[in-house]
């Protein structure tokens, strides 16, 4: 992808030219670490650069429905470009990297983050990120620093923790703040819809299968979903596939970006001041259209008698007095 075309990196070079330039060159540099993921994760679906653009794009549409296009600051535009395009660079950290850092990854057993790259690459991107920005050609420390957070906050870890993730981040001399939940939030949402399948090339989807289960699952969800579409307050994705596990994992993962988007919300409602504008967004739930080809799916729920559960567990049909019940709540 041409960076040039994408809205969101124009505005930014109209608003702040030195943070555009360093952004160019945060991209450039990024290439070569980026396809490092292949020698350790070779099975998996694609986190190289091509994965980074289709991320950006998302994101930048996500933002021109939520009007915040022409309101948000420079400072936030080059933290959360640079975080996009770095946030998967921790997949392909060599074992040297992880060994030099036992001391920062106390709260992990050292060998589960060797053998576990993409559970813990989150946190090794932050590292990476926050360590390496000269390299990088990130600005300067203080916007490695926010950078690092916002890719780290592309998965797993609690963007409610404003002590950690500042809502008002200061980055640089003047006005502005980076509201680093809200970004991270963007970019964790971008990623989980980077599903449809030109994020497949055609060497793994006609003719090397991953030889592993996960990896194989994975791809089968990529290459069975052909549309993602952004509506008013929705985001429909469409998918078909004729083997009933990916259907039922496809499944699992829009209710998962719903899930996502219900946090989101919740976070935003929750930031203790207004900052550089209003934060809000758009979507509220996904819309899931999934077709089954060659077969019914078993679309099986269970639902639960809360007052009946109180019931029989509580009142005096299981206790013949009622201080029993409350001793064995206690």
């Amino acid at each position: 992808m041409n960076l040039e075309d994408n809205s969101l990196v124009l505005i930014l070079k109209e608003k702040q030219s030195d943070y555009y330039h360093s952004l160019i060159k945060v991209y450039q540099n990024s290439k070569e670490y980026l396809m490092q993921y292949i020698r350790y994760l070779p099975d998996f679906t694609d986190h190289s650069i091509i994965h980074s653009d289709n991320v950006l794009k998302i994101i930048t549409l996500m933002l021109e429905k939520s009007g915040h296009l022409q309101e948000i600051v420079p400072e936030e535009i080059y933290v959360l470009c640079c975080a996009t395009i770095l946030h998967d660079i921790g997949m392909g950290v060599p074992d040297e990297f992880i060994e030099n850092h036992k001391e920062s990854l106390h709260n992990y057993n050292n060998e589960d983050v060797l053998s576990n790259r993409r559970t813990f690459h989150h946190v090794l991107s932050k590292m990476l990120i926050q360590e390496e920005w000269e390299k990088l050609k990130i600005i300067d420390e203080k916007f490695a620093e926010a950078i690092g957070l916002v890719a780290q906050g592309h998965r797993k870890v609690n963007l409610n923790n404003f002590y950690e993730y500042n809502p008002r981040q200061i980055v640089s001399s003047g006005v502005n703040y980076v509201n680093l939940p809200y970004l991270s939030w963007i970019l964790r949402l971008g990623d989980e819809l980077d599903l449809t399948n030109n994020r497949l090339n055609e060497l793994v989807l006609y003719h090397y299968p991953p030889p592993t289960s996960i990896g194989e699952t994975e791809i089968n969800k990529h290459r069975g979903t052909f549309l993602l579409h952004f509506g008013e307050k929705y985001i429909t994705i469409e998918a078909k596939t004729s083997d009933r596990g990916i259907y039922h994992s496809l499944k699992t993962h829009h209710k998962k970006i719903g899930q996502l988007l219900k946090d989101f919300h919740k976070t935003i409602t929750s930031f203790p001041t207004p900052n550089n504008y209003c934060y809000d967004f758009p979507y509220i739930y996904v819309e899931s259209k999934i077709v089954p080809l060659n077969f019914t799916p078993m679309d099986i729920g269970f639902s639960v008698n809360n007052n009946a559960l109180f019931k029989y567990f509580i009142n005096a049909q299981m206790y013949s007095k009622s201080i029993f019940a409350v001793r064995e709540c206690v």
